[in-house]
Protein backbone atom coordinates (compact mmCIF):
# COMPACT_ATOMS: atom_id res chain seq x y z
CA UNK A 1 0.00 0.00 0.00
CA UNK A 2 0.90 3.83 -0.48
CA UNK A 3 2.66 5.52 2.17
CA UNK A 4 -0.47 8.14 2.45
CA UNK A 5 -2.93 5.09 2.42
CA UNK A 6 -1.10 3.11 5.34
CA UNK A 7 -1.55 6.07 7.36
CA UNK A 8 -5.02 6.75 6.44
CA UNK A 9 -5.96 3.13 7.35
CA UNK A 10 -3.79 3.30 10.39
CA UNK A 11 -5.64 6.36 11.68
CA UNK A 12 -8.71 5.33 10.88
CA UNK A 13 -7.82 1.67 13.06
CA UNK A 14 -6.80 3.97 16.08
CA UNK A 15 -9.76 5.88 15.47
CA UNK A 16 -12.32 3.14 16.41
CA UNK A 17 -10.23 0.76 18.19
CA UNK A 18 -9.82 -2.10 16.34
CA UNK A 19 -7.64 -3.58 13.44
CA UNK A 20 -9.01 -3.43 9.70
CA UNK A 21 -6.50 -5.28 8.05
CA UNK A 22 -3.92 -7.99 8.76
CA UNK A 23 -0.71 -6.90 6.91
CA UNK A 24 1.65 -9.42 5.72
CA UNK A 25 4.68 -9.96 3.47
CA UNK A 26 1.88 -11.26 1.18
CA UNK A 27 -0.22 -8.02 1.03
CA UNK A 28 -3.25 -7.16 2.93
CA UNK A 29 -6.26 -9.03 4.31
CA UNK A 30 -9.51 -7.47 5.68
CA UNK A 31 -10.35 -8.65 8.94
CA UNK A 32 -13.65 -9.52 9.95
CA UNK A 33 -14.29 -6.09 11.49
CA UNK A 34 -12.67 -4.41 8.23
CA UNK A 35 -15.35 -6.64 6.05
CA UNK A 36 -18.15 -5.37 7.88
CA UNK A 37 -16.98 -1.96 8.19
CA UNK A 38 -16.11 -2.48 4.39
CA UNK A 39 -20.30 -3.06 3.39
CA UNK A 40 -21.50 -0.66 6.24
CA UNK A 41 -19.59 1.84 3.75
CA UNK A 42 -21.32 0.82 0.73
CA UNK A 43 -24.43 0.71 2.02
CA UNK A 44 -23.90 4.26 3.18
CA UNK A 45 -22.39 5.48 -0.48
CA UNK A 46 -24.89 4.20 -2.08
CA UNK A 47 -27.30 5.79 -0.16
CA UNK A 48 -25.72 9.10 -0.55
CA UNK A 49 -25.30 8.51 -3.88
CA UNK A 50 -29.32 8.38 -4.08
CA UNK A 51 -30.11 11.36 -2.40
CA UNK A 52 -27.73 13.22 -4.38
CA UNK A 53 -29.45 11.96 -6.97
CA UNK A 54 -33.28 12.78 -5.69
CA UNK A 55 -31.81 15.91 -4.93
CA UNK A 56 -30.65 16.63 -8.30
CA UNK A 57 -33.73 15.62 -9.51
CA UNK A 58 -35.58 18.21 -9.00
CA UNK A 59 -33.30 20.29 -11.92
CA UNK A 60 -34.84 18.50 -14.28
CA UNK A 61 -31.52 17.77 -15.97
CA UNK A 62 -30.65 14.68 -16.71
CA UNK A 63 -28.42 13.38 -13.98
CA UNK A 64 -27.07 10.40 -12.34
CA UNK A 65 -25.08 7.13 -12.87
CA UNK A 66 -26.55 5.02 -15.88
CA UNK A 67 -24.86 1.13 -15.28
CA UNK A 68 -23.68 -0.30 -19.20
CA UNK A 69 -23.37 -3.88 -19.86
CA UNK A 70 -20.50 -3.99 -23.24
CA UNK A 71 -19.52 -7.56 -24.68
CA UNK A 72 -16.13 -7.80 -24.41
CA UNK A 73 -15.63 -8.29 -27.88
CA UNK A 74 -17.47 -4.77 -28.97
CA UNK A 75 -16.18 -2.82 -25.56
CA UNK A 76 -13.26 -0.90 -27.36
CA UNK A 77 -14.70 -0.05 -30.74
CA UNK A 78 -18.33 0.57 -29.22
CA UNK A 79 -17.27 3.14 -26.84
CA UNK A 80 -15.51 5.86 -27.47
CA UNK A 81 -17.87 7.97 -29.42
CA UNK A 82 -21.13 7.44 -28.27
CA UNK A 83 -19.30 7.90 -24.40
CA UNK A 84 -17.75 11.16 -25.79
CA UNK A 85 -20.91 12.17 -27.23
CA UNK A 86 -22.98 11.35 -23.54
CA UNK A 87 -20.26 13.56 -21.80
CA UNK A 88 -20.16 16.39 -23.93
CA UNK A 89 -24.26 16.36 -24.15
CA UNK A 90 -25.54 14.76 -20.52
CA UNK A 91 -22.58 16.64 -18.50
CA UNK A 92 -24.13 15.19 -15.21
CA UNK A 93 -24.67 11.88 -16.07
CA UNK A 94 -22.09 9.51 -14.83
CA UNK A 95 -21.50 5.95 -17.63
CA UNK A 96 -20.74 3.00 -14.94
CA UNK A 97 -19.72 0.13 -17.59
CA UNK A 98 -18.95 -3.60 -16.76
CA UNK A 99 -17.87 -5.77 -19.41
CA UNK A 100 -18.73 -9.48 -20.17
CA UNK A 101 -20.55 -11.69 -21.82
CA UNK A 102 -23.81 -12.68 -23.17
CA UNK A 103 -25.48 -14.34 -20.47
CA UNK A 104 -23.61 -12.88 -17.61
CA UNK A 105 -24.54 -9.06 -18.88
CA UNK A 106 -28.33 -10.75 -19.58
CA UNK A 107 -29.20 -11.83 -16.03
CA UNK A 108 -27.85 -8.96 -14.63
CA UNK A 109 -30.42 -6.59 -16.56
CA UNK A 110 -32.50 -8.79 -15.35
CA UNK A 111 -31.48 -8.71 -12.20
CA UNK A 112 -31.82 -4.59 -12.27
CA UNK A 113 -28.00 -4.51 -11.64
CA UNK A 114 -27.60 -3.23 -15.43
CA UNK A 115 -29.65 -0.46 -16.90
CA UNK A 116 -28.86 -1.61 -20.40
CA UNK A 117 -26.58 -4.10 -22.41
CA UNK A 118 -25.44 -5.43 -25.54
CA UNK A 119 -26.72 -8.93 -25.64
CA UNK A 120 -26.00 -11.47 -28.81
CA UNK A 121 -29.25 -13.12 -29.51
CA UNK A 122 -29.87 -16.45 -31.04
CA UNK A 123 -30.75 -16.70 -34.79
CA UNK A 124 -34.63 -15.42 -34.88
CA UNK A 125 -34.13 -13.33 -31.53
CA UNK A 126 -35.38 -13.49 -28.36
CA UNK A 127 -37.73 -10.50 -27.33
CA UNK A 128 -36.90 -11.89 -23.24
CA UNK A 129 -34.30 -8.48 -22.45
CA UNK A 130 -36.11 -6.34 -24.32
CA UNK A 131 -39.16 -6.60 -22.39
CA UNK A 132 -37.42 -6.58 -19.12
CA UNK A 133 -35.86 -3.41 -20.54
CA UNK A 134 -39.04 -1.92 -21.35
CA UNK A 135 -40.78 -3.24 -17.78
CA UNK A 136 -37.64 -1.84 -15.62
CA UNK A 137 -38.62 1.44 -17.32
CA UNK A 138 -42.28 1.41 -17.17
CA UNK A 139 -42.12 0.56 -13.04
CA UNK A 140 -39.16 3.11 -12.64
CA UNK A 141 -40.95 6.28 -14.43
CA UNK A 142 -44.48 6.67 -15.63
CA UNK A 143 -44.23 7.38 -19.67
CA UNK A 144 -44.62 11.74 -18.25
CA UNK A 145 -41.53 11.30 -16.92
CA UNK A 146 -39.65 8.70 -18.94
CA UNK A 147 -36.66 10.61 -20.26
CA UNK A 148 -35.56 10.58 -24.25
CA UNK A 149 -33.16 8.25 -23.57
CA UNK A 150 -35.15 5.42 -21.55
CA UNK A 151 -37.41 5.49 -25.31
CA UNK A 152 -34.07 5.66 -27.10
CA UNK A 153 -33.01 2.94 -25.44
CA UNK A 154 -35.98 0.84 -25.85
CA UNK A 155 -36.87 1.74 -29.66
CA UNK A 156 -32.95 0.49 -30.44
CA UNK A 157 -33.55 -2.61 -28.36
CA UNK A 158 -36.79 -3.26 -30.85
CA UNK A 159 -34.35 -2.21 -33.98
CA UNK A 160 -31.66 -3.88 -33.02
CA UNK A 161 -33.17 -7.02 -32.65
CA UNK A 162 -34.14 -8.12 -35.90
CA UNK A 163 -30.09 -7.57 -36.87
CA UNK A 164 -28.92 -10.15 -33.91
CA UNK A 165 -27.81 -8.31 -30.99
CA UNK A 166 -29.57 -6.06 -29.04
CA UNK A 167 -28.70 -3.22 -26.65
CA UNK A 168 -31.26 -2.96 -23.86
Amino acid sequence: MQPALSQRLADLEADIGVQLLVRGSQGAAPTPAGEDLYRRALVIIKQLDAARLAAQSYSGALAGPVHIGLLRTAASTVTPRPFALTRQQYPQIRLRVRIGYSAELATLVRAGRLDLAMHVLATGGSTGLINAARSRVSNNRSSSTRSAADSEAINCASRSSTMGYSVV
